[in-house]
């Protein structure tokens, strides 16, 4: 193998005896805290560690960022010696997005489908469902200016509870990006999927929200652009611009990423109002008023939804301010929540619904806020298995 190498590339008398040093020191490196300790010496992996409570439940950033101790289960954050308990590690994207618009065959091919892309979505619309740039979200977001020029980049991101063993009950949740502008048979490979953070366990987050905060930051520079990239067929660096255009989950997934009731709710759709008939503890969805478990002045509706109202980031938010609003004026906690459940949401969402806080955190990603609980698919799985 050593010789069809040399062979193959070229290479010269002192570059066949450095690589013939690399392969007589291998035996050295056959533990994996050896190996991984020569990795790390020899190559940037680009890391990012976020302080998290010692059970999990939350990461030390954002609001937490000056906490001692966690506001959940109240454990504290740092030991004796002053060191955090526990840490968890993210790895970012840009680093990632530069190595593949370098390439010269991977990063062509992502400008020339992004040139494709933009074309389709300025001609019009689209005749037939092909790809991502047919959506609606894509074209949304371009005609607002954000994909403004070939080396834009579009990432779906993607997460769910993994228990890796059962009988010990630990559970993680991995976070993935997709970069969706390649070749779709490469979309799925390695190549062109990233898990930029997993949740430390050994159990779910009790605030998944807390472990998204430094995806969102890079994802807010990312989006207001970064200069001096270089890109596989220019001769000057550019400026790269990236855009989370879909959340892939399965639906309760999707409801904590939302911070939506769910199927607890009374108006439980996220994008039309169904209105449900409580009985009890449960509410029931009747297309038709003699079917209605007891009498009810609810409105029904259609189930092919030409007569229903359609939800919008719009109305979603004033139904979701309101919630907050009486939960920061001291309203009961019952209150609140009858109030949440016949609204749908329990309070702000990071992407999607930002408290003022986050929107003054986050300014480069207001063009996602206007499309709302859109962005998340409904009832789609993710796209890393």
């Amino acid at each position: 193998m050593a010789y069809n190498f040399v062979i193959q590339h070229c290479l010269s008398r002192e570059a066949i005896d450095d690589y013939l040093r690399q392969r007589r020191s291998s035996g050295s490196c056959r533990t994996p805290h050896t190996l991984n300790s020569v990795v790390k010496s020899s190559v940037d992996i680009f890391t990012k560690k976020v302080d998290c409570c010692h059970a999990g439940c939350v990461a030390f950033n954002a609001h937490r960022e000056d906490l001692n101790a966690c506001d959940v289960y109240h454990a504290p954050r740092y030991r004796v010696d002053g060191k955090p308990r526990m840490h968890k590690t993210y790895w970012p994207l840009l680093p990632w997005i530069r190595m593949m618009l370098a390439d010269p065959d991977i990063g062509a091919g992502m400008v020339k489908t992004m040139e494709q892309a933009r074309e389709a979505a300025a001609g019009g619309p689209p005749k037939d469902l092909r790809d991502f740039f047919d959506g609606p979200i894509f074209r949304k977001l371009m005609a607002q200016g954000c994909f403004s020029s070939n080396t834009c980049v579009a990432i779906s991101d993607s997460t769910d509870g993994l228990q890796a063993w059962k009988q010990r009950g630990l559970e993680g949740w991995p976070i993935a990006a997709t970069i969706l502008h390649v070749d779709p048979s490469g979309r799925v490979q390695v190549v062109s999927q990233l898990i930029v953070g997993i949740t430390p366990g050994p159990s779910q987050p009790a605030d998944l929200e807390s472990f998204f905060h430094p995806i969102a930051e890079e994802l807010n520079a990312l989006a207001a652009g970064v200069s001096g990239v270089a890109v596989a067929g220019y001769d000057e660096p550019q400026l790269v611009r990236a855009f989370v255009i879909q959340f892939t989950t399965d639906t309760p997934v999707g409801d904590k990423l939302l911070n939506a009731i769910g199927g607890n709710g009374e108006n439980r759709g996220r994008f039309r109002l169904f209105s449900g008939v409580r009985q009890k503890r449960r509410y029931y969805y009747p297309p038709y008023a003699s079917d209605d478990p007891r009498p009810s002045k609810h409105r029904r509706f259609d189930v092919l939804g030409s007569a229903t109202p359609r939800r919008t980031a719009t109305s979603i938010n004033a139904g979701i301010h309101s919630v907050e609003e009486a939960r920061r004026t001291g309203k009961s906690k019952a209150a609140v929540g009858s109030l949440a459940q016949r609204e749908g949401f329990e309070g702000y969402s990071l992407f999607f619904f930002p408290s003022p806080e986050t929107k003054t955190r986050y300014p480069s990603l207001e063009d996602r806020w206007g499309v709302g609980s859109e962005l998340v698919l409904y009832d789609t799985m993710h796209l890393f298995l």
